[in-house]
C-alpha cells in the first residue's frame, strides 16, 4: 500500500477510535435502554444483572449480560448482629475477580426488579464498585423491566462469567464511606444526616428485628426512596434538586446517608452523588442497626415529648 494511503487509513482509524472514546465518555452514569443499545460490538460493556436477595432469577436476559445474585455472590457480608456490610478488601478483590471485572472495563449494572428491594441491591453494588475505585461505571435506568418494555431482543439465558484476576486493592478508596463518628459531619454545612428509609421505619412504626429503639438517628431528616424514584425510574436531576435542595443544606460539605443496613441508603447515595452530582456523599454502612446497638442518641417521633433516647 502506498505511504499516503497507509497514513490516510491510519488517520481514519484514529478518528473513529477517538470518536468512539469521546462518545462513550459523554454517556451519563445513569443511562437508558437507547444508550445501552448504542454500544458498538467492539465497545460492548460488561453488563451485570443484579438479583436482589430472596428474589428469583429472571427468565430472560439482556443479550450478553451476566447474572449476579447480590447476597450469594458476596456484594455484602454479614457480621454477628450487623448484616449487609461492605466486604473487607480481600473479599472485594475476589468479588471483582468472580464477576470478571477489570479496572479498564466499562460496566453497566442492571436491576432485575425495580422496587426498593431491587434498586437497593443494584445501587449498593454500584456503590461497592465505586468503593473499589472503578471509574467506567453505569446503571441502567428502569433496569431489566425497562429493557423488556423497549421490545429489544432478549436472550433465554445469561452469559457465562469470565473470571479475571483479583481486582487490584491499590485502587480501593474510603471516600464514599463513613462510620458512626462521621454521621454528623455535614452539620457544619447545614446538612443533617439523611434517613433513606420508608417513613414508617423512620417514624418507628416498623422496626428491624435487630433494633431495640424504634425511630431514627437524633437530628436526622427522613428522605424516603420515593423522593428519588418514581415507578422504578430515577427522577431527573432537576426534579431531585427542586425536592431536595432545602433538605441537603449547603454543600460542598459532606452529605451523610443511612438506612437500617446501608441497603436503601445506597438509593439516596446514588441519586445525590451520581444523578444530582454532589461531590461529597458518604454512606454510613453500619446504619441504624449499629447506631442503636452502640447506644447513641435516637429519636422516636411517636414520643410526644420529642426527647432523644440513649
Amino acid at each position: 500500500m502506498p505511504f499516503f494511503q497507509t497514513v490516510t487509513a491510519f488517520l481514519i482509524c484514529l478518528v473513529l477510535t477517538l470518536s468512539r472514546t469521546a462518545w462513550a465518555g459523554e454517556l451519563p452514569v445513569l443511562i437508558d435502554v437507547a444508550d445501552l443499545l448504542k454500544f458498538a460490538p467492539e465497545q460492548r460493556p460488561v453488563i451485570i444483572e443484579i438479583v436482589a436477595p430472596d428474589r428469583p432469577a429472571p427468565g430472560a436476559h439482556i443479550p450478553g449480560a451476566r447474572l449476579s445474585h447480590f447476597k450469594a455472590d458476596g456484594w455484602v457480608i454479614d457480621y454477628e448482629g450487623l448484616p449487609g456490610m461492605l466486604p473487607p478488601p480481600d473479599k472485594r478483590s475476589a468479588l471483582g475477580a468472580r464477576q470478571g471485572i477489570r479496572p479498564q472495563d466499562t460496566v453497566v449494572l442492571v436491576a432485575t426488579e425495580t422496587d426498593n428491594h431491587g434498586l437497593g441491591a443494584v445501587t449498593r453494588a454500584f456503590w461497592t464498585l465505586r468503593m473499589m475505585g472503578h471509574v467506567n461505571l453505569h446503571l441502567l435506568d428502569g433496569g431489566l423491566p425497562a429493557y423488556r418494555a423497549s421490545g429489544a431482543r432478549l436472550a433465554d439465558s445469561a452469559a457465562a462469567h469470565a473470571p479475571s484476576a483479583p481486582y487490584p486493592q491499590d485502587r480501593f478508596t474510603d471516600t464514599w464511606l463513613t462510620d458512626s463518628g462521621g454521621v454528623y459531619d455535614g452539620g457544619d454545612y447545614g446538612t443533617s444526616p439523611l434517613d433513606v428509609r420508608e417513613s414508617d421505619r423512620s417514624n418507628g412504626f416498623i422496626t428491624h428485628p435487630l433494633v431495640e429503639n424504634p425511630g431514627t438517628i437524633y437530628g436526622a431528616d427522613n428522605v424516603p426512596p420515593a423522593a428519588f424514584v418514581t415507578d422504578g425510574h430515577f427522577k431527573p436531576a432537576a426534579k431531585m434538586h427542586a425536592l431536595m435542595d432545602d433538605v441537603i443544606g449547603k454543600p460542598p460539605g459532606p452529605i451523610i446517608v443511612f438506612s437500617d443496613t446501608g441497603y436503601t441508603a445506597s438509593i439516596g447515595w446514588f441519586s445525590i452523588r451520581e444523578v444530582m452530582e454532589h461531590k461529597d456523599v458518604r454512606l454510613y454502612d453500619g446504619g441504624y442497626i449499629e447506631w442503636d446497638d452502640l447506644g447513641y442518641e435516637t429519636y422516636d417521633p411517636r414520643n410526644d415529648m420529642g426527647d432523644a433516647l440513649g
